[in-house]
């Protein structure tokens, strides 16, 4: 099923079932248009709300992601045992609130630090690692589904600053070192890389997608 397909079955479930809606995008290789994106790639897709979810809704958002999932990919990602519908596709605004303020990154000293993945299960259910993939699938290349444009516009923007920020204090770097910024975000110096890391692959597409937005006036630290 084309992309444009699976926007639309998404914003049509969205429009008609989700109350407190901000804005909904899809992220993740369904996203992209290099080779990485293939037909049967997991359908990735977070619902930000300008409230937070009942567990009414998450069972029915997970419901939905799943079927959706089912029919559209051969390995959807519930199925092999990742991080459940419920919590990684509905997405609460303090949990959005405490992403784009960092906190997934702050040390109880007050410094920002970028931890080591812990792939356990209690980490990946946990809310930060929600606050992680939140700042990620906010600046990676997206589309935007439903909801508040304008809304998305300005989380997107606060995104790329905050990641901007995470990256300049942590290593030093300067805010118009765009280049270095870039390669900070997709490896660090340690070797840690895209899932162990902070989630951006090292291509083109994402690259180019990176630095036309952290080389905006308007993301500064």
């Amino acid at each position: 099923m084309q992309n444009e397909d699976i926007v639309d079955q998404i914003k049509k479930f969205i429009d008609s079932e989700v109350d407190g809606l901000g804005f909904a995008i899809l992220y993740g290789s369904r996203a992209l248009n290099s080779q990485i994106h293939k037909p049967d790639s997991d359908i990735d897709f977070k619902i930000f709300l300008i409230s937070e979810a009942s567990d009414e809704l998450r069972s029915h958002v997970a419901r939905f992601a799943k079927r959706i999932n089912l029919v559209n990919s051969s390995r959807p990602s519930q199925v092999s045992g990742d991080v459940p519908y419920e919590i990684k596709t509905l997405i609460n605004k303090s949990t959005m609130e405490k992403a784009l303020n960092l906190q997934a990154f702050y040390q109880d000293n007050g410094e920002l630090h970028i931890p080591y993945i812990n792939f356990t299960k209690d980490f990946l259910c946990s809310e930060e690692c929600q606050m992680r993939t939140i700042l990620c699938s906010l600046t990676i290349p997206n589309i935007f589904i439903s909801g508040n444009y304008e809304m998305f516009s300005k989380a997107r923007t606060k995104a790329f600053e905050r990641i901007k920020k995470l990256i300049c204090s942590v290593y030093k770097v300067k805010a118009d070192d765009y280049e270095e910024i870039i390669k900070l975000m997709i490896e660090a110096p340690d070797g840690r890389t895209y899932k162990n890391y902070l989630g951006y692959r090292n291509i083109e597409e994402v690259r180019s997608h990176l630095i036309s937005f952290i080389s905006r006036k308007d993301n500064g630290t």
